[in-house]
């Protein structure tokens, strides 16, 4: 068993397991080999000479309790079928976290449908996302609204009131100029839209048969409704009976509550080599524990 970081001219043996593992999503695998893969960025489990299990790394920066810190996401992790149920991505992640954490990065992130293969590392869920239901309704469009490209000055725009809601919660990415236009080009692979006022903006993308609101960013308690009554407009334009919003917990309640669900996985690194995942886990918790209502991030990417 060989563990490292990829090289050039390995990228498309790791395409072919990333397509193995998660299916060829079109147009948005091609954009994530264009514009995000990065060998530096990649692991690589290999076993007699043969690409077992790979793992992607996202950095960003992270303001968490009153400080900015390094974070990085764990996305992409899969193992070829045939060296599967062997323990090589248990086996990569470790050597993934060690490596960051010699790093001086302080947190590890991922997003998972499966926390059980995680959990026995030391992540766990700490961040949390409110599910929000809004009737279809026939109204005019707002005048104040308009669809968007994502040109450098409506990312502009975006980031300064991505700016002002984020600046009195906790938990939240950094994003650079890059990290916008990454976020938003990602979002577009999946048929997304953008729509922008003065003070807010509104992501919405069909998914599974509804209109999901992927995200609102607002300067005031007016402009978030301003964004709500915009989904549910477009919502009815669009053939939809409603548009769901999955929201982070720090947004007001306005409507139909549907639950909350568990969001982000994340982990500790800046904590001794004799500690038990146990431990680690428990004082990752604790790290979130004091502001869990003012926790949010979105980014998978």
């Amino acid at each position: 068993m060989n563990i490292r970081q990829t090289v050039p001219g390995e990228e498309a043996a790791i395409r072919r397991l990333w397509i193995e593992g998660f299916g060829e999503e079109e147009p948005y695998t091609d954009w994530y080999f264009r514009r995000i893969y990065r060998p530096a960025r990649t692991l690589c489990l290999w076993e007699n000479g043969q690409l077992a299990s790979c793992l992607q790394l996202a950095p960003y920066h992270l303001a968490l309790n009153g400080s900015i810190c390094r974070a990085v996401y764990l996305v992409g992790l899969v193992t070829e079928k045939s060296q599967q149920n062997r323990g090589f991505a248990r086996c990569l992640l470790h050597h993934a976290l060690q490596k960051l954490k010699q790093s001086g990065c302080r947190m590890a992130m991922l997003h998972t449908e499966l926390p059980r293969v995680y959990a026995p590392l030391g992540f766990i869920h700490c961040y949390q996302l409110r599910q929000q239901c809004f009737p279809a309704r026939e109204t005019p469009l707002p005048q104040n609204w308009r669809s968007a490209q994502i040109r450098p000055e409506e990312l502009a725009r975006c980031d300064q009131i991505y700016h002002n809601m984020t600046r009195s919660w906790n938990g939240y990415i950094l994003r650079s100029p890059e990290n916008w236009r990454t976020f938003m080009e990602d979002f577009l692979c999946d048929g997304g839209e953008l729509w922008l006022s003065s003070k807010a903006y509104l992501l919405w993308l069909p998914e599974k048969g509804r209109f999901r609101i992927h995200e609102i960013g607002y300067t005031t308690e007016t402009a978030l409704q301003e964004a709500i009554s915009l989904a549910q407009t477009l919502a009815r334009k669009e053939g939809f009976p409603s548009a769901h919003w999955y929201a982070p917990l720090p947004a007001p309640q306005l409507g139909e509550i549907r639950g909350i669900r568990p969001h982000v996985m994340c982990r500790r690194l800046d904590v001794p080599d004799s500690w038990s995942e146990e431990t680690i886990s428990r004082f990752t918790a604790e790290s979130y524990g004091m502001t869990k209502d003012r926790n949010w991030v979105n980014e998978i990417t």
